[in-house]
């Protein structure tokens, strides 16, 4: 008699674990996207905003039509659920604002490598400045950083120039972008 009904209660909790009661399963929360902090006031009313960017600098190694739709993504990423949409293209649209990126400056030196050390550790030093204006032509912020560092490693190869260099082309332009994107759009 034991037997039975402990093999009927066996037989229950393998049904409820399973959903073959027709219950909705136990649905575990995963981890929450953290809050990001709030929007800069001038963002209020605005949601629609054209990303141009552009490099100005002598060495001219990032591609300005790269980074503004690096930067849009960005945006429309960080920017989930509060009306903001962002789109990277040089011709003016029906955008209530307009954020400009300029590369002002690029750089890169590589550190000495060691002998045990195989990819050679890169520094970037890039300088922006960055405004955001109204359709009006009104400048609602405006930044210049005038060196954003970034730091990456890659297998030595001397006959390659880093800035073409294949993984490289995607790292530093998202860096770049994520950076920008939160710089516009957040309180500091």
């Amino acid at each position: 008699m034991l037997r039975k009904k402990l093999l009927t209660l066996a037989c229950a909790l393998v049904l409820v674990m399973c959903g073959g009661c027709f219950l909705p399963p136990v649905m575990v929360p995963g981890p929450k996207r953290p809050t990001p902090p709030p929007l800069r006031q001038v963002w209020q009313g605005i949601h629609s905003v054209r990303v141009v960017a552009t490099n100005v600098s002598d060495a001219h190694h990032l591609d300005g039509e790269a980074l503004a739709i690096t930067v849009a993504n960005r945006i429309n990423w960080m920017a989930q659920g509060t009306g903001i949409k962002a789109f990277a293209s040089g011709q003016p649209a029906r955008e209530q604002a307009v954020l400009v990126l300029k590369v002002e400056k690029e750089s890169a030196t590589a550190s000495p490598a060691t002998s045990t050390q195989t990819p050679n550790a890169w520094s970037f030093s890039i300088g922006t400045s960055a405004s955001l204006t109204d359709r009006n032509g009104q400048v609602l912020w405006q930044e210049v950083e005038p060196a954003v560092l970034f730091q990456n490693s890659f297998p030595q190869d001397s006959s390659i120039d880093i800035w073409t260099r294949r993984g490289f082309n995607g790292s530093l332009p998202w860096f770049l972008g994520e950076r920008l994107a939160h710089q516009a759009l957040y309180q500091r």
